[in-house]
């Protein structure tokens, strides 16, 4: 039928020029199924992983935009694209944003937006599920990079010394 080739959604169509009684299957629809960051809590200067999620996408070829907010609704634009992503399938695709902070001395908070771009007849945003915590650096934690004990032996009552090796710790902690 000639309503299945013009180029708009017609007739019974589900989408341009597909589905419904006369026209052919439409493909799955390339969607992002979710998004979230990797880490929950980060120093300030590091990186934090975006993790997102596409289906419908197999034999694609699409980009995905990473934009940083500081408020869950994705209003208030910390800052500009992280990344464009050109992509193709169904799998989960990372990236890495190193992090900055406000320098105001609290703690930062950060969500991001995902979409879908590449796609003439629709797009596919989403937003972070969680977000990612930036300490600035007078409240940055205490990382333990190794610990051992000074001896492999000891009887009841001896002191054992252990060597403890950290990062950003204050002295005695």
């Amino acid at each position: 039928p000639p309503h299945c080739t013009n180029g708009i959604n017609a007739s019974d169509e589900t989408d341009v020029d597909c589905g419904g009684n006369e026209c052919p299957a439409c493909s799955p629809k390339c969607t992002l199924k979710s998004a979230k960051w990797l880490e929950t809590r980060v120093n300030e200067g590091e990186e934090g992983t975006t993790e997102i999620s596409t289906t419908g996408c197999s034999n694609q070829a699409f980009t995905i935009e990473i934009n940083i907010y500081e408020d869950k609704a994705g209003t208030d634009r910390k800052a500009a694209t992280i990344e464009t992503l050109p992509l193709q399938g169904d799998r989960s695709y990372y990236t890495k944003w190193t992090t900055t902070h406000s320098g105001d001395g609290n703690l930062d908070k950060y969500y991001f937006t995902a979409e879908l771009k590449d796609n003439p007849s629709y797009t596919s945003t989403i937003n972070s599920s969680n977000k990612l915590e930036i300490l600035p650096s007078q409240l940055q934690e205490c990382k333990l990079i190794s610990a051992k004990w000074g001896q492999s032996e000891a009887t009841e009552r001896d002191i054992v010394n252990m060597e403890v090796n950290s990062e950003s710790c204050a002295s005695g902690t």
